[in-house]
C-alpha cells in the first residue's frame, strides 16, 4: 500500500511551512534490505574555504561586532577550520578533494565523496532525513520516507546505505542508539505501525517492538534515561498532546509531565539533570525520572511567538546553547543563544540573530555548530525547500562569537539535525520534497 504526501503539525512547526514527503515506492519492513536507491539526483553546491580563519585571529563581521543581527551576508564569514581556528595543512595534499584527508589531515572520507572539503557519506538514498545519531563506527539517520539507515562514519556511497528499517507505513522523526538497540519515533499513525517509539536490535534481526502506549498521536521528540530505564517522549497532536515519561518494558500508560504542549528537543546533563524544550520554554528537571516537579528556566520568547527549537550542552563552560525560532522571523528574528546549565531562571545571552529556520545545534570545547534550513518554504510553489541552507560555527568567548559566525557549508537542501564525535560534525540534509532531483544527504566536516 502506497502513501500519498501529507502535511502534518511537526513539519509545519519545524520549518513553518515544510511539506511532507512524496514516497518513491512501496517499501516493506526489512532488516538490511535496500530500497529506493535508484532515484535521480544532483549534489548540493558546497563551499569550504581552507584559508578562512577561526578563533581569535579570524575576521569579524562587516560591522566589526561579533554579536548581533545576521543579514545573510554580513552575519557569518564563509570558511571552516579545526578546533584551533585554522585549517590543518597537509603538505602536498589537496584537503578539498582528498578522500583520506577531506577538509583536514586524516579526516577519513574514503567511503564517500569529498567535494570542497565536505564529506558526503550518503546521497540520494533517503528523503526527508531528520533524526540523527552516532554510535561506534556508524552513523544512523531516520527519514520521513520510512527508512532508518546505517552508514559507516567514513561513508557508504559505494557499499550503499544499510536500511535497518524500511516501510512506507512509517514516517520517522528521531533516532537514539542505546547499547545494541536502536530506538526511533514514528509520526505517521496507521493500523500496522501506530505512532509511537519503536525499538529494533539489528544484531538479532528480530523485527521491531513498539515501546509507547496506544491512544497517543503524532509522537516525535523522545529521549532515553538508560540508567533508570525511563523513556521520555512528546506527542504533537490531540488526543494526548504533551510530554510524557514511562518505564521501558512497562509503558502501557505514560505519566504526563506537561500537557497540551509540543516538545522540540531534550538532553541529559553530566550532573544527572534532564532538560527539555516545549511551547512553554526550557524545562529543568534536577532528579529524573521524577520530572513532574521542574523549573522553566527560559520561556523561549513565547510572547513573540518563539520556541526553543534545539538544545546543546558544552561541558567546557557548563553552558546550554539553544536556537530560538519564531513563527514571524522577519519581525522577531531567530537566534543562537545560551543559558547557564543550572536550575535557575535565565536571561539568555544572544550570539547571533537573524538565523533562517534553525533546526539543530551541537557544542563542545567552546565551539557551537548549528544548522539553518534556509528560506521559508512557503514562498516556493513546488512546496520544496530551496538550496540555501547552511552549517555554521561560533567560537564562544566572553559572551560573543570570536571573529563572528562562520559558514562551514552552504547551498544545502534544508540541513536538519546535527551531532558530533571527537573528530567530526555530522548533519542531515532533508532534501526537496516534491522534486526528486535533490534527495536527502548525510554529510560531515572536521571539527
Amino acid at each position: 500500500m502506497s502513501r500519498t504526501p501529507l502535511f502534518h503539525a511537526q513539519n509545519l512547526r519545524g520549518s513553518r511551512a515544510r511539506a511532507a514527503l512524496a514516497i518513491c515506492s512501496t517499501l516493506s519492513l526489512a532488516v538490511g534490505a535496500l530500497a529506493c536507491n535508484a532515484i535521480i539526483g544532483t549534489r548540493d553546491d558546497l563551499t569550504y574555504d581552507p584559508n578562512a580563519g577561526g578563533g581569535d585571529g579570524s575576521a569579524g563581521n562587516a560591522d566589526g561586532n561579533v554579536v548581533g543581527q545576521k543579514d545573510g551576508g554580513n552575519g557569518a564569514q564563509d570558511g571552516a577550520g579545526g578546533q584551533d581556528g585554522g585549517m590543518v595543512t597537509c603538505p602536498g595534499i589537496d584537503v578539498l578533494t582528498s578522500l583520506a584527508n577531506c577538509g583536514a589531515c586524516a579526516h577519513d572520507c574514503t567511503g564517500g565523496a569529498c567535494v570542497a572539503g565536505i564529506c558526503t557519506l550518503s546521497d540520494k538514498a533517503q528523503a526527508g532525513i531528520g533524526g540523527l545519531d552516532v554510535s561506534g563506527t556508524d552513523v544512523y539517520a531516520a527519514a520521513g520516507d520510512g527508512t532508518l539507515g546505517r552508514c559507516a562514519k567514513n561513508g557508504c556511497l559505494g557499499a550503499g546505505l544499510t536500511f535497518v528499517v524500511s516501510s512506507n507505513e512509517l514516517e520517522l522523526e528521531r533516532v537514539h542508539v542505546v547499547g545494541g538497540n536502536v530506538l526511533f519515533s514514528n509520526y505517521y499513525d496507521n493500523s500496522t505501525f501506530p505512532t509511537g517509539i519503536y525499538q529494533v536490535t539489528p544484531s538479532v534481526d528480530a523485527g521491531v517492538t513498539r515501546l509507547t502506549p496506544l491512544g497517543l498521536t503524532n509522537v516525535d521528540e523522545f529521549n532515553v534515561f538508560a540508567d533508570a530505564g525511563t523513556l521520555f517522549f512528546g506527542t504533537a497532536s490531540d488526543p494526548g498532546k504533551g510530554f510524557y515519561s514511562c518505564k521501558l518494558g512497562n509503558c502501557d500508560a505514560g505519566t504526563s509531565i506537561e500537557s497540551a504542549v509540543q516538545a522540540y528537543d531534550s538532553l541529559f546533563l553530566p550532573n544527572g539533570a534532564f532538560v527539555w524544550s516545549t511551547d512553554t520554554g526550557i524545562h529543568y528537571c534536577a532528579s529524573p525520572p521524577n520530572c513532574a516537579a521542574n523549573t522553566v528556566i527560559f520561556d523561549g520568547d513565547k510572547t513573540n511567538g518563539g520556541w526553543v527549537s534545539a538544545l546543546a550542552y558544552d561541558a567546557s563552560n557548563d553552558t546550554l546553547f539553544l536556537t530560538t525560532a519564531h513563527y514571524l522571523p522577519d519581525k522577531y528574528p531567530d537566534k543562537l543563544q545560551s543559558c547557564p546549565a543550572k536550575n535557575v531562571a535565565c536571561v539568555p545571552t544572544t550570539y547571533i540573530g537573524g538565523l533562517r529556520d534553525p533546526r539543530g545545534v551541537v557544542a563542545g570545547s567552546g565551539v557551537v555548530y548549528w544548522t539553518e534550513a534556509g528560506t521559508t518554504t512557503g514562498k516556493f510553489p513546488d512546496g520544496g525547500v530551496p538550496m540555501d541552507g547552511t552549517i555554521n560555527r561560533c567560537t564562544v568567548k566572553n559572551g560573543s562569537c570570536t571573529g563572528g559566525a562562520q559558514v562551514i557549508a552552504k547551498g544545502l537542501s534544508a540541513p536538519n539535525r546535527i551531532t558530533m564525535d571527537a573528530q567530526s560534525i555530522y548533519w542531515t540534509n532533508e532534501g526537496l520534497v516534491f522534486n526528486f532531483g535533490t534527495y536527502g544527504q548525510l554529510q560531515k566536516a572536521p571539527r
